[in-house]
């Protein structure tokens, strides 16, 4: 058939309505769908792998931080037994080594703060290197035969010894109780079954006596202490304390507790003899008083204020004048040293100890 009589056929066929487009909306519909379901595992793929990816980024960061943590502590070992070399410290003193790495974790793995605090604590005996024993109780065969025992079988009384001789149980012996049957020639000596059970599991015995080692090791004493010497013979008034004092502290030198407190005891005193001449006229009327408190405070100088503030109570309740040094809400929020002074200027003026009961209870 030519291609022009082809073409008439399928014209022909066109316009009569033979020829008709196929219909694929079911086919539509399953393609949309499995479209959908396609773009859902991806979606879902691409999410693990951004969980998994998200997990190696934390397992990354863990694993640095524990190599950064690792790295720390042995640097700090290193420090530590470079430490304890240098203090003459035997390289196998754990307790030394163990000292300076807690020495380190508390300065901040600062070597040279460590190593003058541990040349401070050597120089006052708070730390010693000293030699030290350890009784060796090994298990199994290697139990000497000297190892204590105590057999405490249900029901009766533990013993530790022999009653027939007094000799100490132990691993050795401890299988040496004397045997007791009754009629049906079972055992009824408790100690002597407990006894042999005991044997049966520490065998074998060792012939060898407890070994004892010896190593060296470290002695903490916190109460060791070196004190340099307050020299009394030079400090005459309030202004020589209160120098000494700071003198002290700023230099952090390390006094006897007792001295220190004698010291501040030293400052009470002297104020009160350099204050006796406006102490003894503000304690001799309620207007004095009050003149003097007019006076300190223009000159800001707050410690004779309150001192002379609480004479002045004193007089204003009709009182003896110290007895307003000693009311309660003048006392509570002072210093130590404020106190002191307190004490000091209210005995001065015949407070009993009796009447410094609140007052002690806050120094």
């Amino acid at each position: 058939m030519s291609f022009a009589a082809s073409k008439a056929r399928i014209s022909k066929g066109i316009a009569s309505g033979k020829y008709q487009k196929p219909d694929t909306t079911i086919q539509d519909g399953f393609m949309a769908a499995s479209n959908i379901v396609a773009e859902g595992l991806l979606r879902q793929g691409e999410r693990r792998r951004e969980e998994e990816k998200r997990k190696l980024e934390e397992a990354r960061e863990l694993a640095k931080e524990q190599k950064a943590k690792e790295k720390e502590a042995a640097d700090r070992k290193r420090k530590a037994e470079s430490l304890a070399a240098e203090f003459g410290a035997d390289p196998k003193n754990t307790e030394a080594i163990t000292y300076f790495t807690e020495q380190l974790f508390f300065f901040d793995d600062d070597t040279s703060a460590v190593y003058a605090k541990a040349e401070s604590d050597k120089k006052r005996g708070k730390i010693k290197f000293v030699p030290k024993e350890e009784e060796l109780f090994l298990q199994g065969p290697d139990v000497p035969r000297d190892f204590p025992l105590t057999v405490s079988p249900d029901g009766v009384k533990p013993v530790s010894e022999f009653g027939n001789t007094g000799d100490k149980i132990t691993a050795g012996n401890v299988g040496r109780f004397k045997s007791n049957l009754d009629e049906d020639g079972n055992e009824a000596n408790l100690y002597k079954t407990e006894g042999d059970q005991m044997a049966a599991i520490f065998a074998p015995i060792s012939e060898e006596p407890s070994k004892t080692n010896t190593f060296e090791g470290l002695e903490i004493n916190p109460d060791a202490q070196e004190f340099v010497d307050i020299d009394f013979s030079k400090i005459q008034t309030v202004a020589d304390v209160d120098a000494e004092l700071r003198n002290i502290q700023f230099n952090n030198i390390e006094v006897d507790p007792k001295a220190l407190q004698a010291l501040k005891n030293l400052k009470s005193t002297y104020y009160v003899r350099e204050s006796a001449a406006w102490i003894a006229e503000a304690s001799e009327s309620e207007d004095k008083a009050f003149a003097a408190m007019q006076e300190f405070k223009a000159k800001n100088e707050d410690e004779n204020y309150e001192i002379a503030k609480g004479i002045y109570n004193g007089y204003k309740g009709k009182d003896k004048p110290y007895k307003g040094l000693l009311e309660p809400e003048s006392l509570i929020g002072k210093t130590a040293q404020d106190l002191r002074n307190t004490k000091a200027v209210a005995s001065s003026l015949g407070a009993t100890d009796e009447e410094f009961a609140i007052l002690n209870d806050l120094l």
